[in-house]
């Protein structure tokens, strides 16, 4: 886990002597040996570690760690000794207001201290202890609180007022409510006539809450698992979890949390800064004051504070779905940041494949969640700007019906080829998820350059009595419909029945076998036609007319298509069909009776197209799209 928030196991307060005539102040500490890797960072770049060398000097702020097999001794700058142990983090703090004394975090591991010529002083989270000259004194994490032994010589310990003298193979264990929970060595009470309590979690170091039957953990330096029962507990790091099918662990340290759910096995604080490692299992992460890292096969996944993400290792690898924030993803292939929303596949060969992917950075026209029309453009695809509804309150998804879809916050801009598209929006939870849809809506899009002439008379269709089904479309007048049957009996009379949709029922006696239907005498909807006569009956055919949405409403003589400038004054003009009503920014475009439209508009500075809006109370929206120039 992320040392400094996640494991403040214990706080030395360490009494250094300076002189008063000095000039300069001296450093802390200073490195005098290593063996394996040691890093070191600086007070103003806390957790960006790079390599220590031997004679590193240490100031207010800075940290030293070393990592697993490695270890590490500095001097004092009173001229006692400082061994860190293999994964461990000490850091160096500020001195509390008016005191001399320096203070010492050691976040992680194992630390001895060993006094020099002159007693050294030492405040610890469990009270007070003064280690006599040249004795040395183990300070380690247990896994309810932390234990305090003396190698050799004595010290002398203050826990809540009452003095306790400890001698050479002496040890105290000590909760995090300064309860002691054993005492060992010379001196040391019979186990009988001691109750401790049993501690709380320690606030700064790992807790889990267990939830479910079948837990097991296996401490650093097991060899096998125990069985970890319903509850809390306090781990240590690098301990492991071993979660079963319907069991989770509530991972508090720090200040951070995250919920780990089994089958899986997970290494919980790892000392190479990353917060939880698996091969399986469904981690929830929820960063609050620093980032938060996860190793899994194929690369490291980190989320950033205020984040919330949600990973799923499996034999295919890490479903990463991020609820809110920025996660990034490291792997053997390079970088990448999925923000909020997004979905993605870690694969173990650390290909990071996005399922949700971020909408385009631009637009040609904005749509408000819910709305439908259709899109009259010269160069398809159209960039459609779908705004998210305000009452999802954070990232949304666009579902255009083909999987993955676009995720985006205040808007989803997606380009849309010619066709018919249907989409949905929903908002993404805290965990990642879409839920229901809180808008849906058709949106067609037409190549259509929107200067072809108008139709000026209606469309004739020939429908043949041959059993088949017909579908006629119109745009502005209602079709002629020639009526026929063919392979008929020679000669009449003939009889013509129609049954509409509507529920009207029309019989037309004829002398020859076809029948011309006026414009406007079959409306709109469904009919069945049959031909009688020479003692035969023709086959049922089904008519379906229907307005056909997608042709031209309008003819458009200016502007011309990428004629005109960001922010730019433009003539918008043409001829449209009756009924439709015209705006270009929301102003009305004047139409006179001869169906011409004429009226100025300023170009979009923000969008690239500009959008002329076609209404009908009967048929709809339509839009007609110029690009401004230099838009593509």
């Amino acid at each position: 886990m992320k040392a400094r928030g996640l494991l403040a196991v214990l706080t030395l307060a360490v009494a250094l002597q300076f002189s008063a005539c000095q000039k300069d102040v001296p450093p802390i500490a200073k490195l005098e040996q290593k063996s394996g890797k040691v890093d070191r960072d600086f007070a103003g770049k806390v957790g960006a570690f790079q390599d220590a060398e031997s004679g590193a000097e240490f100031d207010i702020g800075d940290g030293v760690r070393t990592a697993k097999a490695a270890r590490a001794a500095l001097r004092l700058s009173d001229g006692s000794g400082l061994a860190l142990e293999q994964a461990t983090l000490v850091r160096f703090l500020e001195r509390p207001s008016g005191s001399k004394k320096q203070r010492m975090d050691v976040e992680m591991g194992q630390a001895t201290l060993t006094a020099g010529s002159e007693a050294l002083e030492v405040e610890t989270s469990f009270g007070k202890a003064l280690i006599q000259p040249n004795s040395k004194v183990l300070l380690s994490r247990s896994a309810a609180g932390v234990r305090f032994e003396v190698a050799i010589g004595s010290a002398v310990l203050d826990l809540k007022g009452e003095r306790t003298e400890l001698s050479a193979g002496s040890k105290i264990e000590v909760g995090m409510d300064l309860a002691v929970i054993e005492r060992s060595g010379p001196g040391a009470p019979s186990a009988s006539s001691a109750e401790p309590p049993s501690p709380p979690p320690p606030p700064s170091g790992i807790s889990a809450e267990i939830s479910g039957e079948g837990a097991r953990i296996k401490p650093p330096g097991a060899r096998d698992f125990e069985k970890l029962p319903a509850g809390t507990a306090a781990l240590q790091p690098g301990s492991v979890l071993d979660l079963p099918r319907g069991t989770s662990a509530r991972v508090r340290a720090g200040g951070e949390e995250s919920t780990l759910s089994g089958p899986g096995q997970f290494v919980v604080g790892a000392s190479d800064e990353t917060t939880v490692q698996t091969q399986g299992g469904t981690i929830e992460l929820a960063p609050t004051k620093g980032p938060m890292a996860v190793t899994v096969p194929g690369g490291t996944i980190t989320a950033q504070p205020g984040s919330r993400a949600s990973l799923s290792t499996d034999k295919n690898g890490t479903n990463i779905s991020v609820g809110a924030g920025d996660v990034t993803v490291q792997s053997s292939k390079g970088t990448e940041t999925l923000h909020g929303g997004e979905e993605a596949l870690l694969e173990k060969s650390g290909t990071l494949r996005r399922s949700r992917k971020r909408g385009l950075d631009y637009a040609d026209l904005l749509a408000a969640g819910g709305d439908s029309f259709v899109v009259h453009d010269p160069r398809p695809p159209t960039a459609v700007g779908f705004m998210v509804p305000g009452s999802c309150g954070g990232s949304a998804l666009l579902d255009l019906g083909k999987g993955g879809g676009l995720v985006g916050e205040k808007r989803i801009n997606a380009g849309l080829k010619s066709g018919t598209h249907r989409y949905s929006l929903h908002c993404i939870g805290p965990d990642g998820k879409p839920g229901e849809a809180v808008a849906k809506g058709v949106i067609s899009v037409v190549a259509d350059s929107g200067t072809r002439r108008l139709p000026t008379s209606a469309p004739a269709t020939t429908v043949e009595a041959d059993g088949r089904n017909y579908t006629v479309l119109y745009q502005n007048q209602m079709p002629k419909i020639v009526a026929r049957w063919p392979k008929a009996p020679a000669s009449g009379p003939f009889t013509l029945s129609v049954r509409s949709s509507t529920g009207r029922v029309q019989t037309i006696t004829a002398q020859t076998s076809s029948h011309t239907f006026a414009s406007g005498s079959l409306g709109e909807g469904t009919h069945r036609l049959s031909f009688e006569g020479g003692g035969r009956k023709s086959k049922t055919t089904t008519l379906d007319i229907r307005f056909d949405n997608a042709t031209p409403t309008a003819s458009l003589s200016s502007p011309a298509d990428g004629s005109f400038g960001p922010g730019g004054s433009v003539t918008v003009a043409g001829t449209a069909l009756p009924g439709w009503v015209i705006t270009v920014n929301g102003a009305p475009v004047p139409m006179d009776g001869q169906q011409r439209f004429s009226g100025s508009a300023t170009a979009p500075s923000g969008e690239r197209a500009l959008a002329i809006r076609f209404a009908h109370a009967q048929r709809g929206t339509h839009f007609y799209l110029r690009r401004v120039s230099g838009s593509r």
